[in-house]
C-alpha cells in the first residue's frame, strides 16, 4: 500500500481538529506537548502521578500511517458521545513531521531513542517530551505498522505479565512475537521498553502492511475498546495459564546481509509458515534455504534489493517453549487482570 501524502496530511489535521470540537469538548481537554492530547470525564481527579490511565500512540515511524487512522476513528467516537466512563486518555502522534513528509523518520529512528540524554536531533528531543509522558502513563499501546505482508495484526514486546495478560483476554487469538531480555536492541530502548522498565505496562502492535487500511483500523479500533473496556469495568480476576501462550513466539535468530544484497522471495511473509529447505530469497548473491520449519518477521523488501551493509534483513521467530512458558508463569505468578 503506497503512502497518500496529501490524505497523510489531511489526517494529522484532522487529529489535531478533534480537540476543539464541540463533542470532545464535552471532556476535559489538555493539550500536554505538541500533538499530546489527554481527555477525561468533567471534574475527573486525578489519583496519583501516574494519572494518565491509557495511552494510544501512533507514527512512531513517520511511514507506519495505520495507527493515525485509528486514532481519528477512536475520537470521532468519543466526539460522538461515547462514553469514556473514569479515564484519562492520552492520544500521541509521535512523529508528525515525518509522516507529512512520507518519512521513517527526519534525522534518527525514533523508536531506537529513549532512554537516554541525547537532544542534538529533532527525534532525540521528541523522545525526551515523550518519556515525560510516558512516567504519567499506566497503560501504553503504541500502533505500528510492518514493511512488507503480513497477514495478522501481532502483538510485539518484550514479555511483561500483566500487559501480556490484558493484552491476551482481548485479542486471544491473534498471533503474539515477545522476547525475554531488556531490550529489541543491543543498544537502545524503544517507546514501549523504555515504559516497562520504568514501571507502566504496555505493548506494541503491528497491525499489518503499512498504508491506510480499514480492515487493520477496525482491529486497531477494536483493541482499544476492549482496553478501555478491561480498565473501566470490574472483571472477573484472572491470570496467565498455559493456553494463553498458544500462537506465541518469540526470536530465534537475526539474519543480516554483509554486502547490503538481499531479494526475498515474493511468497514469504511475516508470519508466514516456512517449509523446510524452501526458497526464501537471495543473501549477498546465495540463494537462502531455511533448514526446518520456521516462521519471520520483521522482513525488508528494499527496493532494488540493497541495504545497507550489515543491516538487518530479517528474523527468524520460534514458537515459545514448554520451559519457557513454565518460567513466565513462576515468574508471573501472582499477577491478575
Amino acid at each position: 500500500m503506497k503512502q497518500d501524502i496529501e490524505r497523510v496530511i489531511g489526517e494529522i489535521d484532522q487529529f489535531r481538529n478533534w480537540f476543539n470540537r464541540p463533542g470532545i469538548q464535552g471532556h476535559t481537554v489538555s493539550q500536554l506537548d505538541e500533538d499530546v492530547f489527554t481527555i477525561a470525564p468533567r471534574g475527573h481527579v486525578d489519583a496519583d502521578d501516574r494519572d494518565i490511565d491509557l495511552t494510544f500512540m501512533a507514527l512512531t515511524h513517520g511511514d507506519e500511517i495505520g495507527g493515525l487512522q485509528v486514532l481519528n476513528e477512536l475520537l470521532r467516537l468519543f466526539s460522538m458521545g461515547w462514553n469514556l466512563g473514569t479515564l484519562k486518555i492520552a492520544f500521541i502522534l509521535a512523529n508528525a513531521p515525518a509522516a507529512a513528509k512520507g518519512l521513517r523518520f527526519i534525522e534518527k529512528d525514533l523508536n531506537r531513542e529513549f532512554g537516554n540524554d541525547t537532544q542534538d536531533t529533532l527525534e532525540s528531543r521528541r523522545a525526551r517530551a515523550l518519556e515525560q509522558i510516558f512516567l504519567r502513563t499506566k497503560l501504553l499501546i503504541d500502533y505500528h505498522q510492518t514493511e512488507s505482508f503480513t497477514p495478522s495484526p501481532f502483538y510485539i514486546s518484550r514479555f511483561d505479565a500483566e500487559s501480556f495478560l490484558k493484552f491476551r483476554r482481548a485479542m486471544p487469538n491473534t498471533p503474539a512475537v515477545t522476547y525475554f531480555g531488556k531490550n529489541l536492541t543491543p543498544t537502545s530502548l524503544t517507546t514501549v521498553n523504555y515504559h516497562l522498565i520504568n514501571g507502566g505496562q504496555g505493548f506494541g502492535i503491528e497491525m499489518g502492511q503499512q498504508g491506510f487500511s480499514d480492515y487493520q483500523a477496525e482491529f486497531g479500533v477494536s483493541l482499544a475498546i476492549k482496553m478501555i473496556h478491561a480498565l473501566t469495568q470490574k472483571l472477573q480476576e484472572s491470570s496467565l495459564n498455559n493456553a494463553d501462550f498458544k500462537n506465541t513466539y518469540t526470536f530465534s535468530s537475526t539474519v543480516v546481509t554483509k554486502t547490503g544484497a538481499w531479494i526475498p522471495s515474493d511468497k514469504i511473509g511475516n508470519l508466514v509458515p516456512l517449509k523446510p529447505y524452501e526458497l526464501i530469497g537471495s543473501l549477498d548473491g546465495s540463494d537462502l534455504f531455511v533448514k526446518t520449519e520456521e516462521r519471520i518477521i520483521f522482513l525488508k523488501c528494499p527496493a532494488g534489493g540493497r541495504l545497507a551493509p550489515g543491516a538487518e534483513a530479517f528474523r527468524f521467530i520460534r514458537s515459545v517453549s514448554e520451559v519457557e512458558i513454565a518460567e513466565r508463569l513462576r515468574e508471573s505468578k501472582g499477577a491478575t487482570l
